[in-house]
């Protein structure tokens, strides 16, 4: 009876201890949340989300849609030609475009070893669909390589060239081209001063010659009148043998005191090209006559002065301009602009060569005067 007793007491202990192990009170449920909430942190599948979430963070912040940018050159590496492009890549860095960053800039050259095209240069701007094409000055691009991009969806911006036939009267776009004047505001009245100065006309007439599309004939007869002074005649050229007879007659026309140069024709009759360096540097050969130019380097090159257009501050406008489009602004709100920087230029070796002396007065409001015609110069331009 005793040992019946002691077997259903410790039967009794047994179930007791088990009940209060597996029981479902306070103390059982604290352990249980214990241990559900361990595996819940620690879950595998919760840390791979946690990892994925902040690579996709740092993607998006390392991640830049970049730019394209195409920048077309007309001239070659030497004078304006690279500086211009350089000015324009160099605002571009500054305005937050810079290249390899947030910007691929991709530069097509028409002239030196690197040469393509101009057909080529729009084919392949046009596969490219590019978010802005700038087209650095020259005589030749704006039949080339602009005119077959207009209509398109490409903004295009011209940098010192002629941009007039693109814009209307107020210089709003027509369509997808803006970009820069090819003169600054009132610069052929001021340019004929400045030659007025340098070489008096003493009452002989002018003569202006030029390929078509580039100069207003009113405009420069009415500036030369505002000077007293007649236009003979205004000779529009298509081809370099036309400009080369054009100026020998006027050579020997004893009514002629200056012959003014616009933009020379690039063709000959025979269907082949040349380099606008070429026709300048004849034209400074041949000519007896004094004359005014617009541009750096056909002063560098030896016309005997200008009052020139700042081709590094056009690539500057260009760029400033370019930089409004890729930030969103249409193209055909970005009104055209006048080239804001002009330089007084001179050139001694011409001078010496026609037999004409500087006075004080010009050379102390000249900024370069070219020694030479290899762009050896003195001034507040020193080099």
């Amino acid at each position: 009876m005793k040992k019946r007793f002691l077997s259903v007491l410790l039967g009794m202990v047994l179930l007791i201890s088990v009940m209060g192990g597996c029981g479902t009170g306070k103390g059982g449920a604290a352990v249980n949340d214990t241990v559900n909430s361990k595996t819940v942190s620690s879950s595998p599948i919760n840390k791979n989300e946690a990892v994925n979430e902040t690579t996709d963070a740092k993607d998006k912040i390392n991640t830049v849609v970049k730019k394209k940018i195409v920048i077309v050159q007309e001239g070659e590496d030497v004078g304006f030609a690279g500086t211009e492009r350089e000015k324009m890549v160099e605002t571009l860095d500054k305005s937050g475009y810079a290249d390899g960053k947030s910007a691929e800039i991709t530069i097509f050259k028409m002239a030196g070893d690197e040469k393509l095209s101009p057909a080529e240069i729009v084919k392949r701007i046009k596969e490219m669909r590019p978010d802005a094409v700038l087209v650095a000055s020259g005589a030749t691009s704006t039949e080339t390589i602009v005119k077959p991009l207009s209509g398109t969806d490409i903004p295009v911006i011209m940098s010192g060239a002629n941009v007039e036939p693109f814009v209307d009267s107020k210089g709003k776009p027509k369509q997808n081209i803006t970009g820069l004047y090819a003169m600054a505001n009132g610069l052929e009245l001021n340019a004929y001063s400045l030659l007025q100065k340098v070489a008096p006309i003493n009452g002989k007439k002018a003569v202006f010659v030029t390929v078509d599309g580039y100069f207003n004939k009113d405009v420069v007869k009415d500036s030369l009148e505002k000077l007293n002074i007649e236009l003979k005649d205004f000779a529009v050229v298509k081809y370099k043998e036309d400009f080369e007879e054009t100026v020998e007659r006027y050579n020997n026309d004893n009514e002629v005191g200056w012959i003014l140069l616009g933009v020379g024709p690039s063709g000959y009759k025979d269907g082949t090209t040349g380099k606008q360096i070429e026709l300048f540097n004849w034209f400074v050969e041949n000519s007896k006559k004094p004359g005014v130019t617009y541009w750096d380097i056909s002063v560098n090159l030896g016309i005997i002065c200008g009052l020139a257009v700042d081709i590094d501050q056009c690539g500057i406008q260009a760029g400033e301009m370019t930089a409004k489009i890729l930030n969103g602004e249409n193209v055909e709100n970005v009104l055209a602009q006048y080239p804001s920087k002009t330089l007084i230029e001179l050139n001694q070796k011409t001078a010496d060569k026609l037999g004409i002396k500087f006075s004080a007065e010009i050379l102390g409001a000249t900024g370069k005067i070219y020694k030479d015609y290899e762009g050896h110069y003195v001034g507040q331009y020193n080099k």
